[in-house]
């Protein structure tokens, strides 16, 4: 039991996105940019090192969110606040919502969750003097995710290109051939149909960009007679950014 435990953790420790940065002077893997007008927003992989948390000052990031829970209390999101408020940052610029891909309590909070983040997202991107950082831990299923749902709702992205492009080329799901395939499994049970649900919201415009309403998380989309899940956004086709030498 304690070595098993022990490989877990190593594991949760090892995973770094075989995908490059496609942000000038950012080496965080997986990095990219998702809004650049006023306030900017990138999304990547979580950062390890005060290396990165360096980069990502001196591109001017103003503030962060981590998008993830702690599922194995490897500590990494206290390790993380550390040095971040150690570089500068007011913690009050470090949001932490405990996202899960993995065993979601229920639509509701994972609703409630999301549009936490979203509305923090929207008020940095309107700004002129704030510029955010988000992510999970690879910055692939959750931070796809939250990303892809940003630019459906203020870019008017189509939800399939965003599947495809903003997710699954970014290491979503089986996007990144190196994923288990049972945390593919569990991605889409968990997050894939998280997405689907909030698709479902946003088209029948009970969520909007300019109506991100909590209240419409306590009705789950399944109770209703006009939603379906669709085979369009239940796998990926592997990512043609895949690096394997990103280490």
């Amino acid at each position: 039991m304690i070595i098993c435990l022990f490989l877990q953790l190593a594991t949760a420790f090892a995973l770094v996105s075989p995908f490059p940065s496609e942000v000038e002077n950012l080496n965080i893997p997986n990095s990219h940019i998702v809004e650049d007008e006023n306030g900017s927003l990138i999304r990547g992989m979580r950062p390890r090192t005060y290396q990165d948390i360096s980069e990502l000052l001196n591109i001017g990031i103003t503030d962060v969110i981590i998008f993830k829970d702690s599922r194995l209390k490897d500590n990494s999101t206290e390790e993380e606040i550390t040095m971040l408020e150690k570089a500068g940052m007011k913690r009050n610029r470090i949001s932490v919502i405990p996202f899960k891909w993995k065993e979601a309590e229920s639509f509701e909070t994972a609703c409630l969750q999301t549009i936490e983040a979203l509305k923090i997202m929207r008020e940095i991107a309107v700004s002129k003097d704030r510029n955010l950082f988000f992510h999970c831990t690879v910055g692939e299923d959750r931070t796809g995710y939250l990303s892809a749902l940003y630019r459906i709702l203020y870019q008017g992205i189509d939800p399939v290109d965003a599947w495809e492009n903003e997710m699954c080329e970014n290491g979503y799901a089986e996007g990144n051939p190196q994923k288990p395939a049972e945390v593919v499994t569990e991605v889409h049970k968990n997050v894939s149909v998280i997405y689907q649900k909030m698709l479902h919201k946003i088209r029948w415009g009970y969520l909007s960009g300019k109506n991100l309403d909590k209240t419409e998380c306590s009705f789950d989309p399944e109770r209703s007679s006009k939603f379906q899940l669709s085979k369009k956004f239940s796998k990926c086709k592997t990512s043609s950014k895949y690096d394997p030498s990103i280490e």
